[in-house]
């Protein structure tokens, strides 16, 4: 909960808000269509070992619009130190338009796959680093948790993919991301989708990707284990 300038976890330890260091993580698109990919645009904050999603753009845009965001989630977050930004799709052209504009735009052009992307993850979350807000309070979380679910078979994956993108890069070092079919640390009864499921269920939600149910077992690369993802009050709410 939120009190005062500070973010109140559910055992009463706390967080100032201004003590976070902020970071942005676009995954880009070309059109906005309707059957083009989304455009996700996620504030982070960083506290220690934490890792605070903050808030979130999500929509079909085509390359106005995405510069419009672009400068509309940068001016409502003016402390942000790092704006990554993929270096696909409208990704180039955008900080090639803006960079003169916004200070701390970084192309960001990742080696691996989507899938050894997320599973380099897995430590962070884990650990119980990642802080997600409450659904009653930001509904496009339900969303965000029920993609990670389906991911890798879901319908789309632009949010994975920003989420992947900010907690990599906020690591601040060296990642050595590993490909998931040659680590056996995951036990497959944690699969993520299985545990984004369970997430779901406890806040009311359901899975709607079906696709999910094709899901190969031990796939899954997205192990959040159960209670992990813990609800918090963003800031701006009372």
């Amino acid at each position: 909960r939120r009190v005062g300038d500070r973010l109140v976890r559910p055992d009463g330890s706390s967080v100032e808000v201004a003590s976070l260091r902020i970071s942005q993580s676009w995954d880009l698109a070309f059109k906005d269509k309707a059957t083009s990919d989304w455009v996700v645009g996620q504030v982070w904050g960083a506290h220690g070992a934490d890792r605070f999603l903050l808030a979130q753009v999500r929509d079909r845009m085509d390359f106005v619009a995405t510069k419009r965001a672009v400068r509309q989630l940068r001016a409502a977050w003016p402390s942000t130190e790092a704006t990554w930004i993929e270096d696909k799709a409208n990704g180039p052209a955008i900080i090639a338009e803006l960079r003169r504009e916004i200070s701390g735009l970084v192309p960001h052009n990742p080696k691996e796959s989507k899938e050894a992307r997320a599973w380099a993850t897995q430590g962070d979350l884990e650990a119980g680093s990642v802080w997600l807000p409450a659904p009653e309070d930001e509904p496009w979380v339900r969303d965000f948790v029920e993609e990670c679910a389906a991911f890798p078979n879901g319908s789309h994956d632009d949010q994975v993919d920003a989420f992947t993108q900010a907690i990599l890069r906020m690591r601040r070092g060296t990642t050595e991301i590993r490909r998931p079919e040659k680590d056996p640390g995951m036990p497959r009864r944690q699969a993520g989708h299985q545990i984004f499921e369970g997430w779901l269920r406890e806040n009311g939600g359901r899975l709607r990707d079906r696709k999910t149910a094709r899901h190969a077992p031990g796939r899954a690369l997205i192990p959040f284990p159960q209670g992990r993802i813990t609800p918090i009050i963003l800031p701006g709410r009372q």
